[in-house]
Formats: C-alpha cells, sequence, structure tokens
C-alpha cells in the first residue's frame, strides 16, 4: 500500500492499541537509558545528513519534506521519544531529560512508577 506521495504505509492490525503500547516502550527506553538513546539519535543524525548530502538523498529529502506519512512519523517520534532528543546535543545526555524527570516529580502522579514497571495509566 502507498500513500499518494509514493512512500510506503504501513498497515497495523489494531494501529492504536500497537502504536499506544510502541510510544510507551519508546518512552521507557528514553527515561531508562538517555545516554544510549541520545547516542543512538546522534548516529541516526549524522547517517542521515551524510545520506542527504548525495544526490539520491537529497532527492529523498525533498520528497520526505512534503510527505504527510513524514509529518505523522515525525509527531510519533517525538511522542515516543518524549522530544528529549536532538540532533545537535552539545553531549552524551539528553538536554530535556532533567526537566522531564523533574516534571513527572512534581506531577504527583506515579508517572515513574508505571514508565519503569511498563505498567499502564
Amino acid at each position: 500500500m502507498n500513500e499518494p506521495d509514493g512512500l510506503p504505509a504501513l498497515a497495523l492490525r489494531d494501529a492504536e492499541e500497537e502504536l499506544d503500547v510502541l510510544l510507551r516502550e519508546a518512552q521507557a527506553f528514553v527515561l531508562q537509558h538517555p545516554i544510549a538513546a541520545q547516542s543512538i539519535y546522534s548516529v541516526l543524525v549524522a547517517e542521515g545528513r551524510r545520506a542527504a548530502a548525495t544526490p539520491e538523498g537529497a532527492a529523498l529529502r525533498t520528497q520526505l519534506a512534503r510527505s504527510p506519512l513524514a509529518r505523522r512519523w515525525r509527531e510519533a517520534w517525538e511522542i515516543g521519544t518524549l522530544n528529549a532528543l536532538h540532533s545537535d546535543a552539545e553531549g552524551p545526555f539528553p538536554a530535556e531529560f532533567g526537566d522531564l524527570l523533574f516534571a513527572a516529580a512534581s506531577s504527583g502522579r506515579p508517572l515513574l512508577g508505571r514508565v519503569f514497571s511498563g505498567g499502564g495509566t
């Protein structure tokens, strides 16, 4: 199945439930392993920039910039990673990680326990 822009579409059986589980798992990974998550993201960004420097990569980048699928994927990525990972990170630790922990601790809700135990809401 392809999107109108010619890019492949991802079809999930129960998309909403599977996406919810995937996003929670991604968030738990970022919280449990922030240095690894930032390092992995930095490697992916560097590889993407190298690819975009080629003629084929530049053409794909232009196509992706117009893609509704890519826009939705980016939104899911930002939710899944708590928008804590950045391509211009100055170190191996996500800059917003402290803010995320402070917000979670200040909320009065047992968020961290649910994230680390894999429990639901």
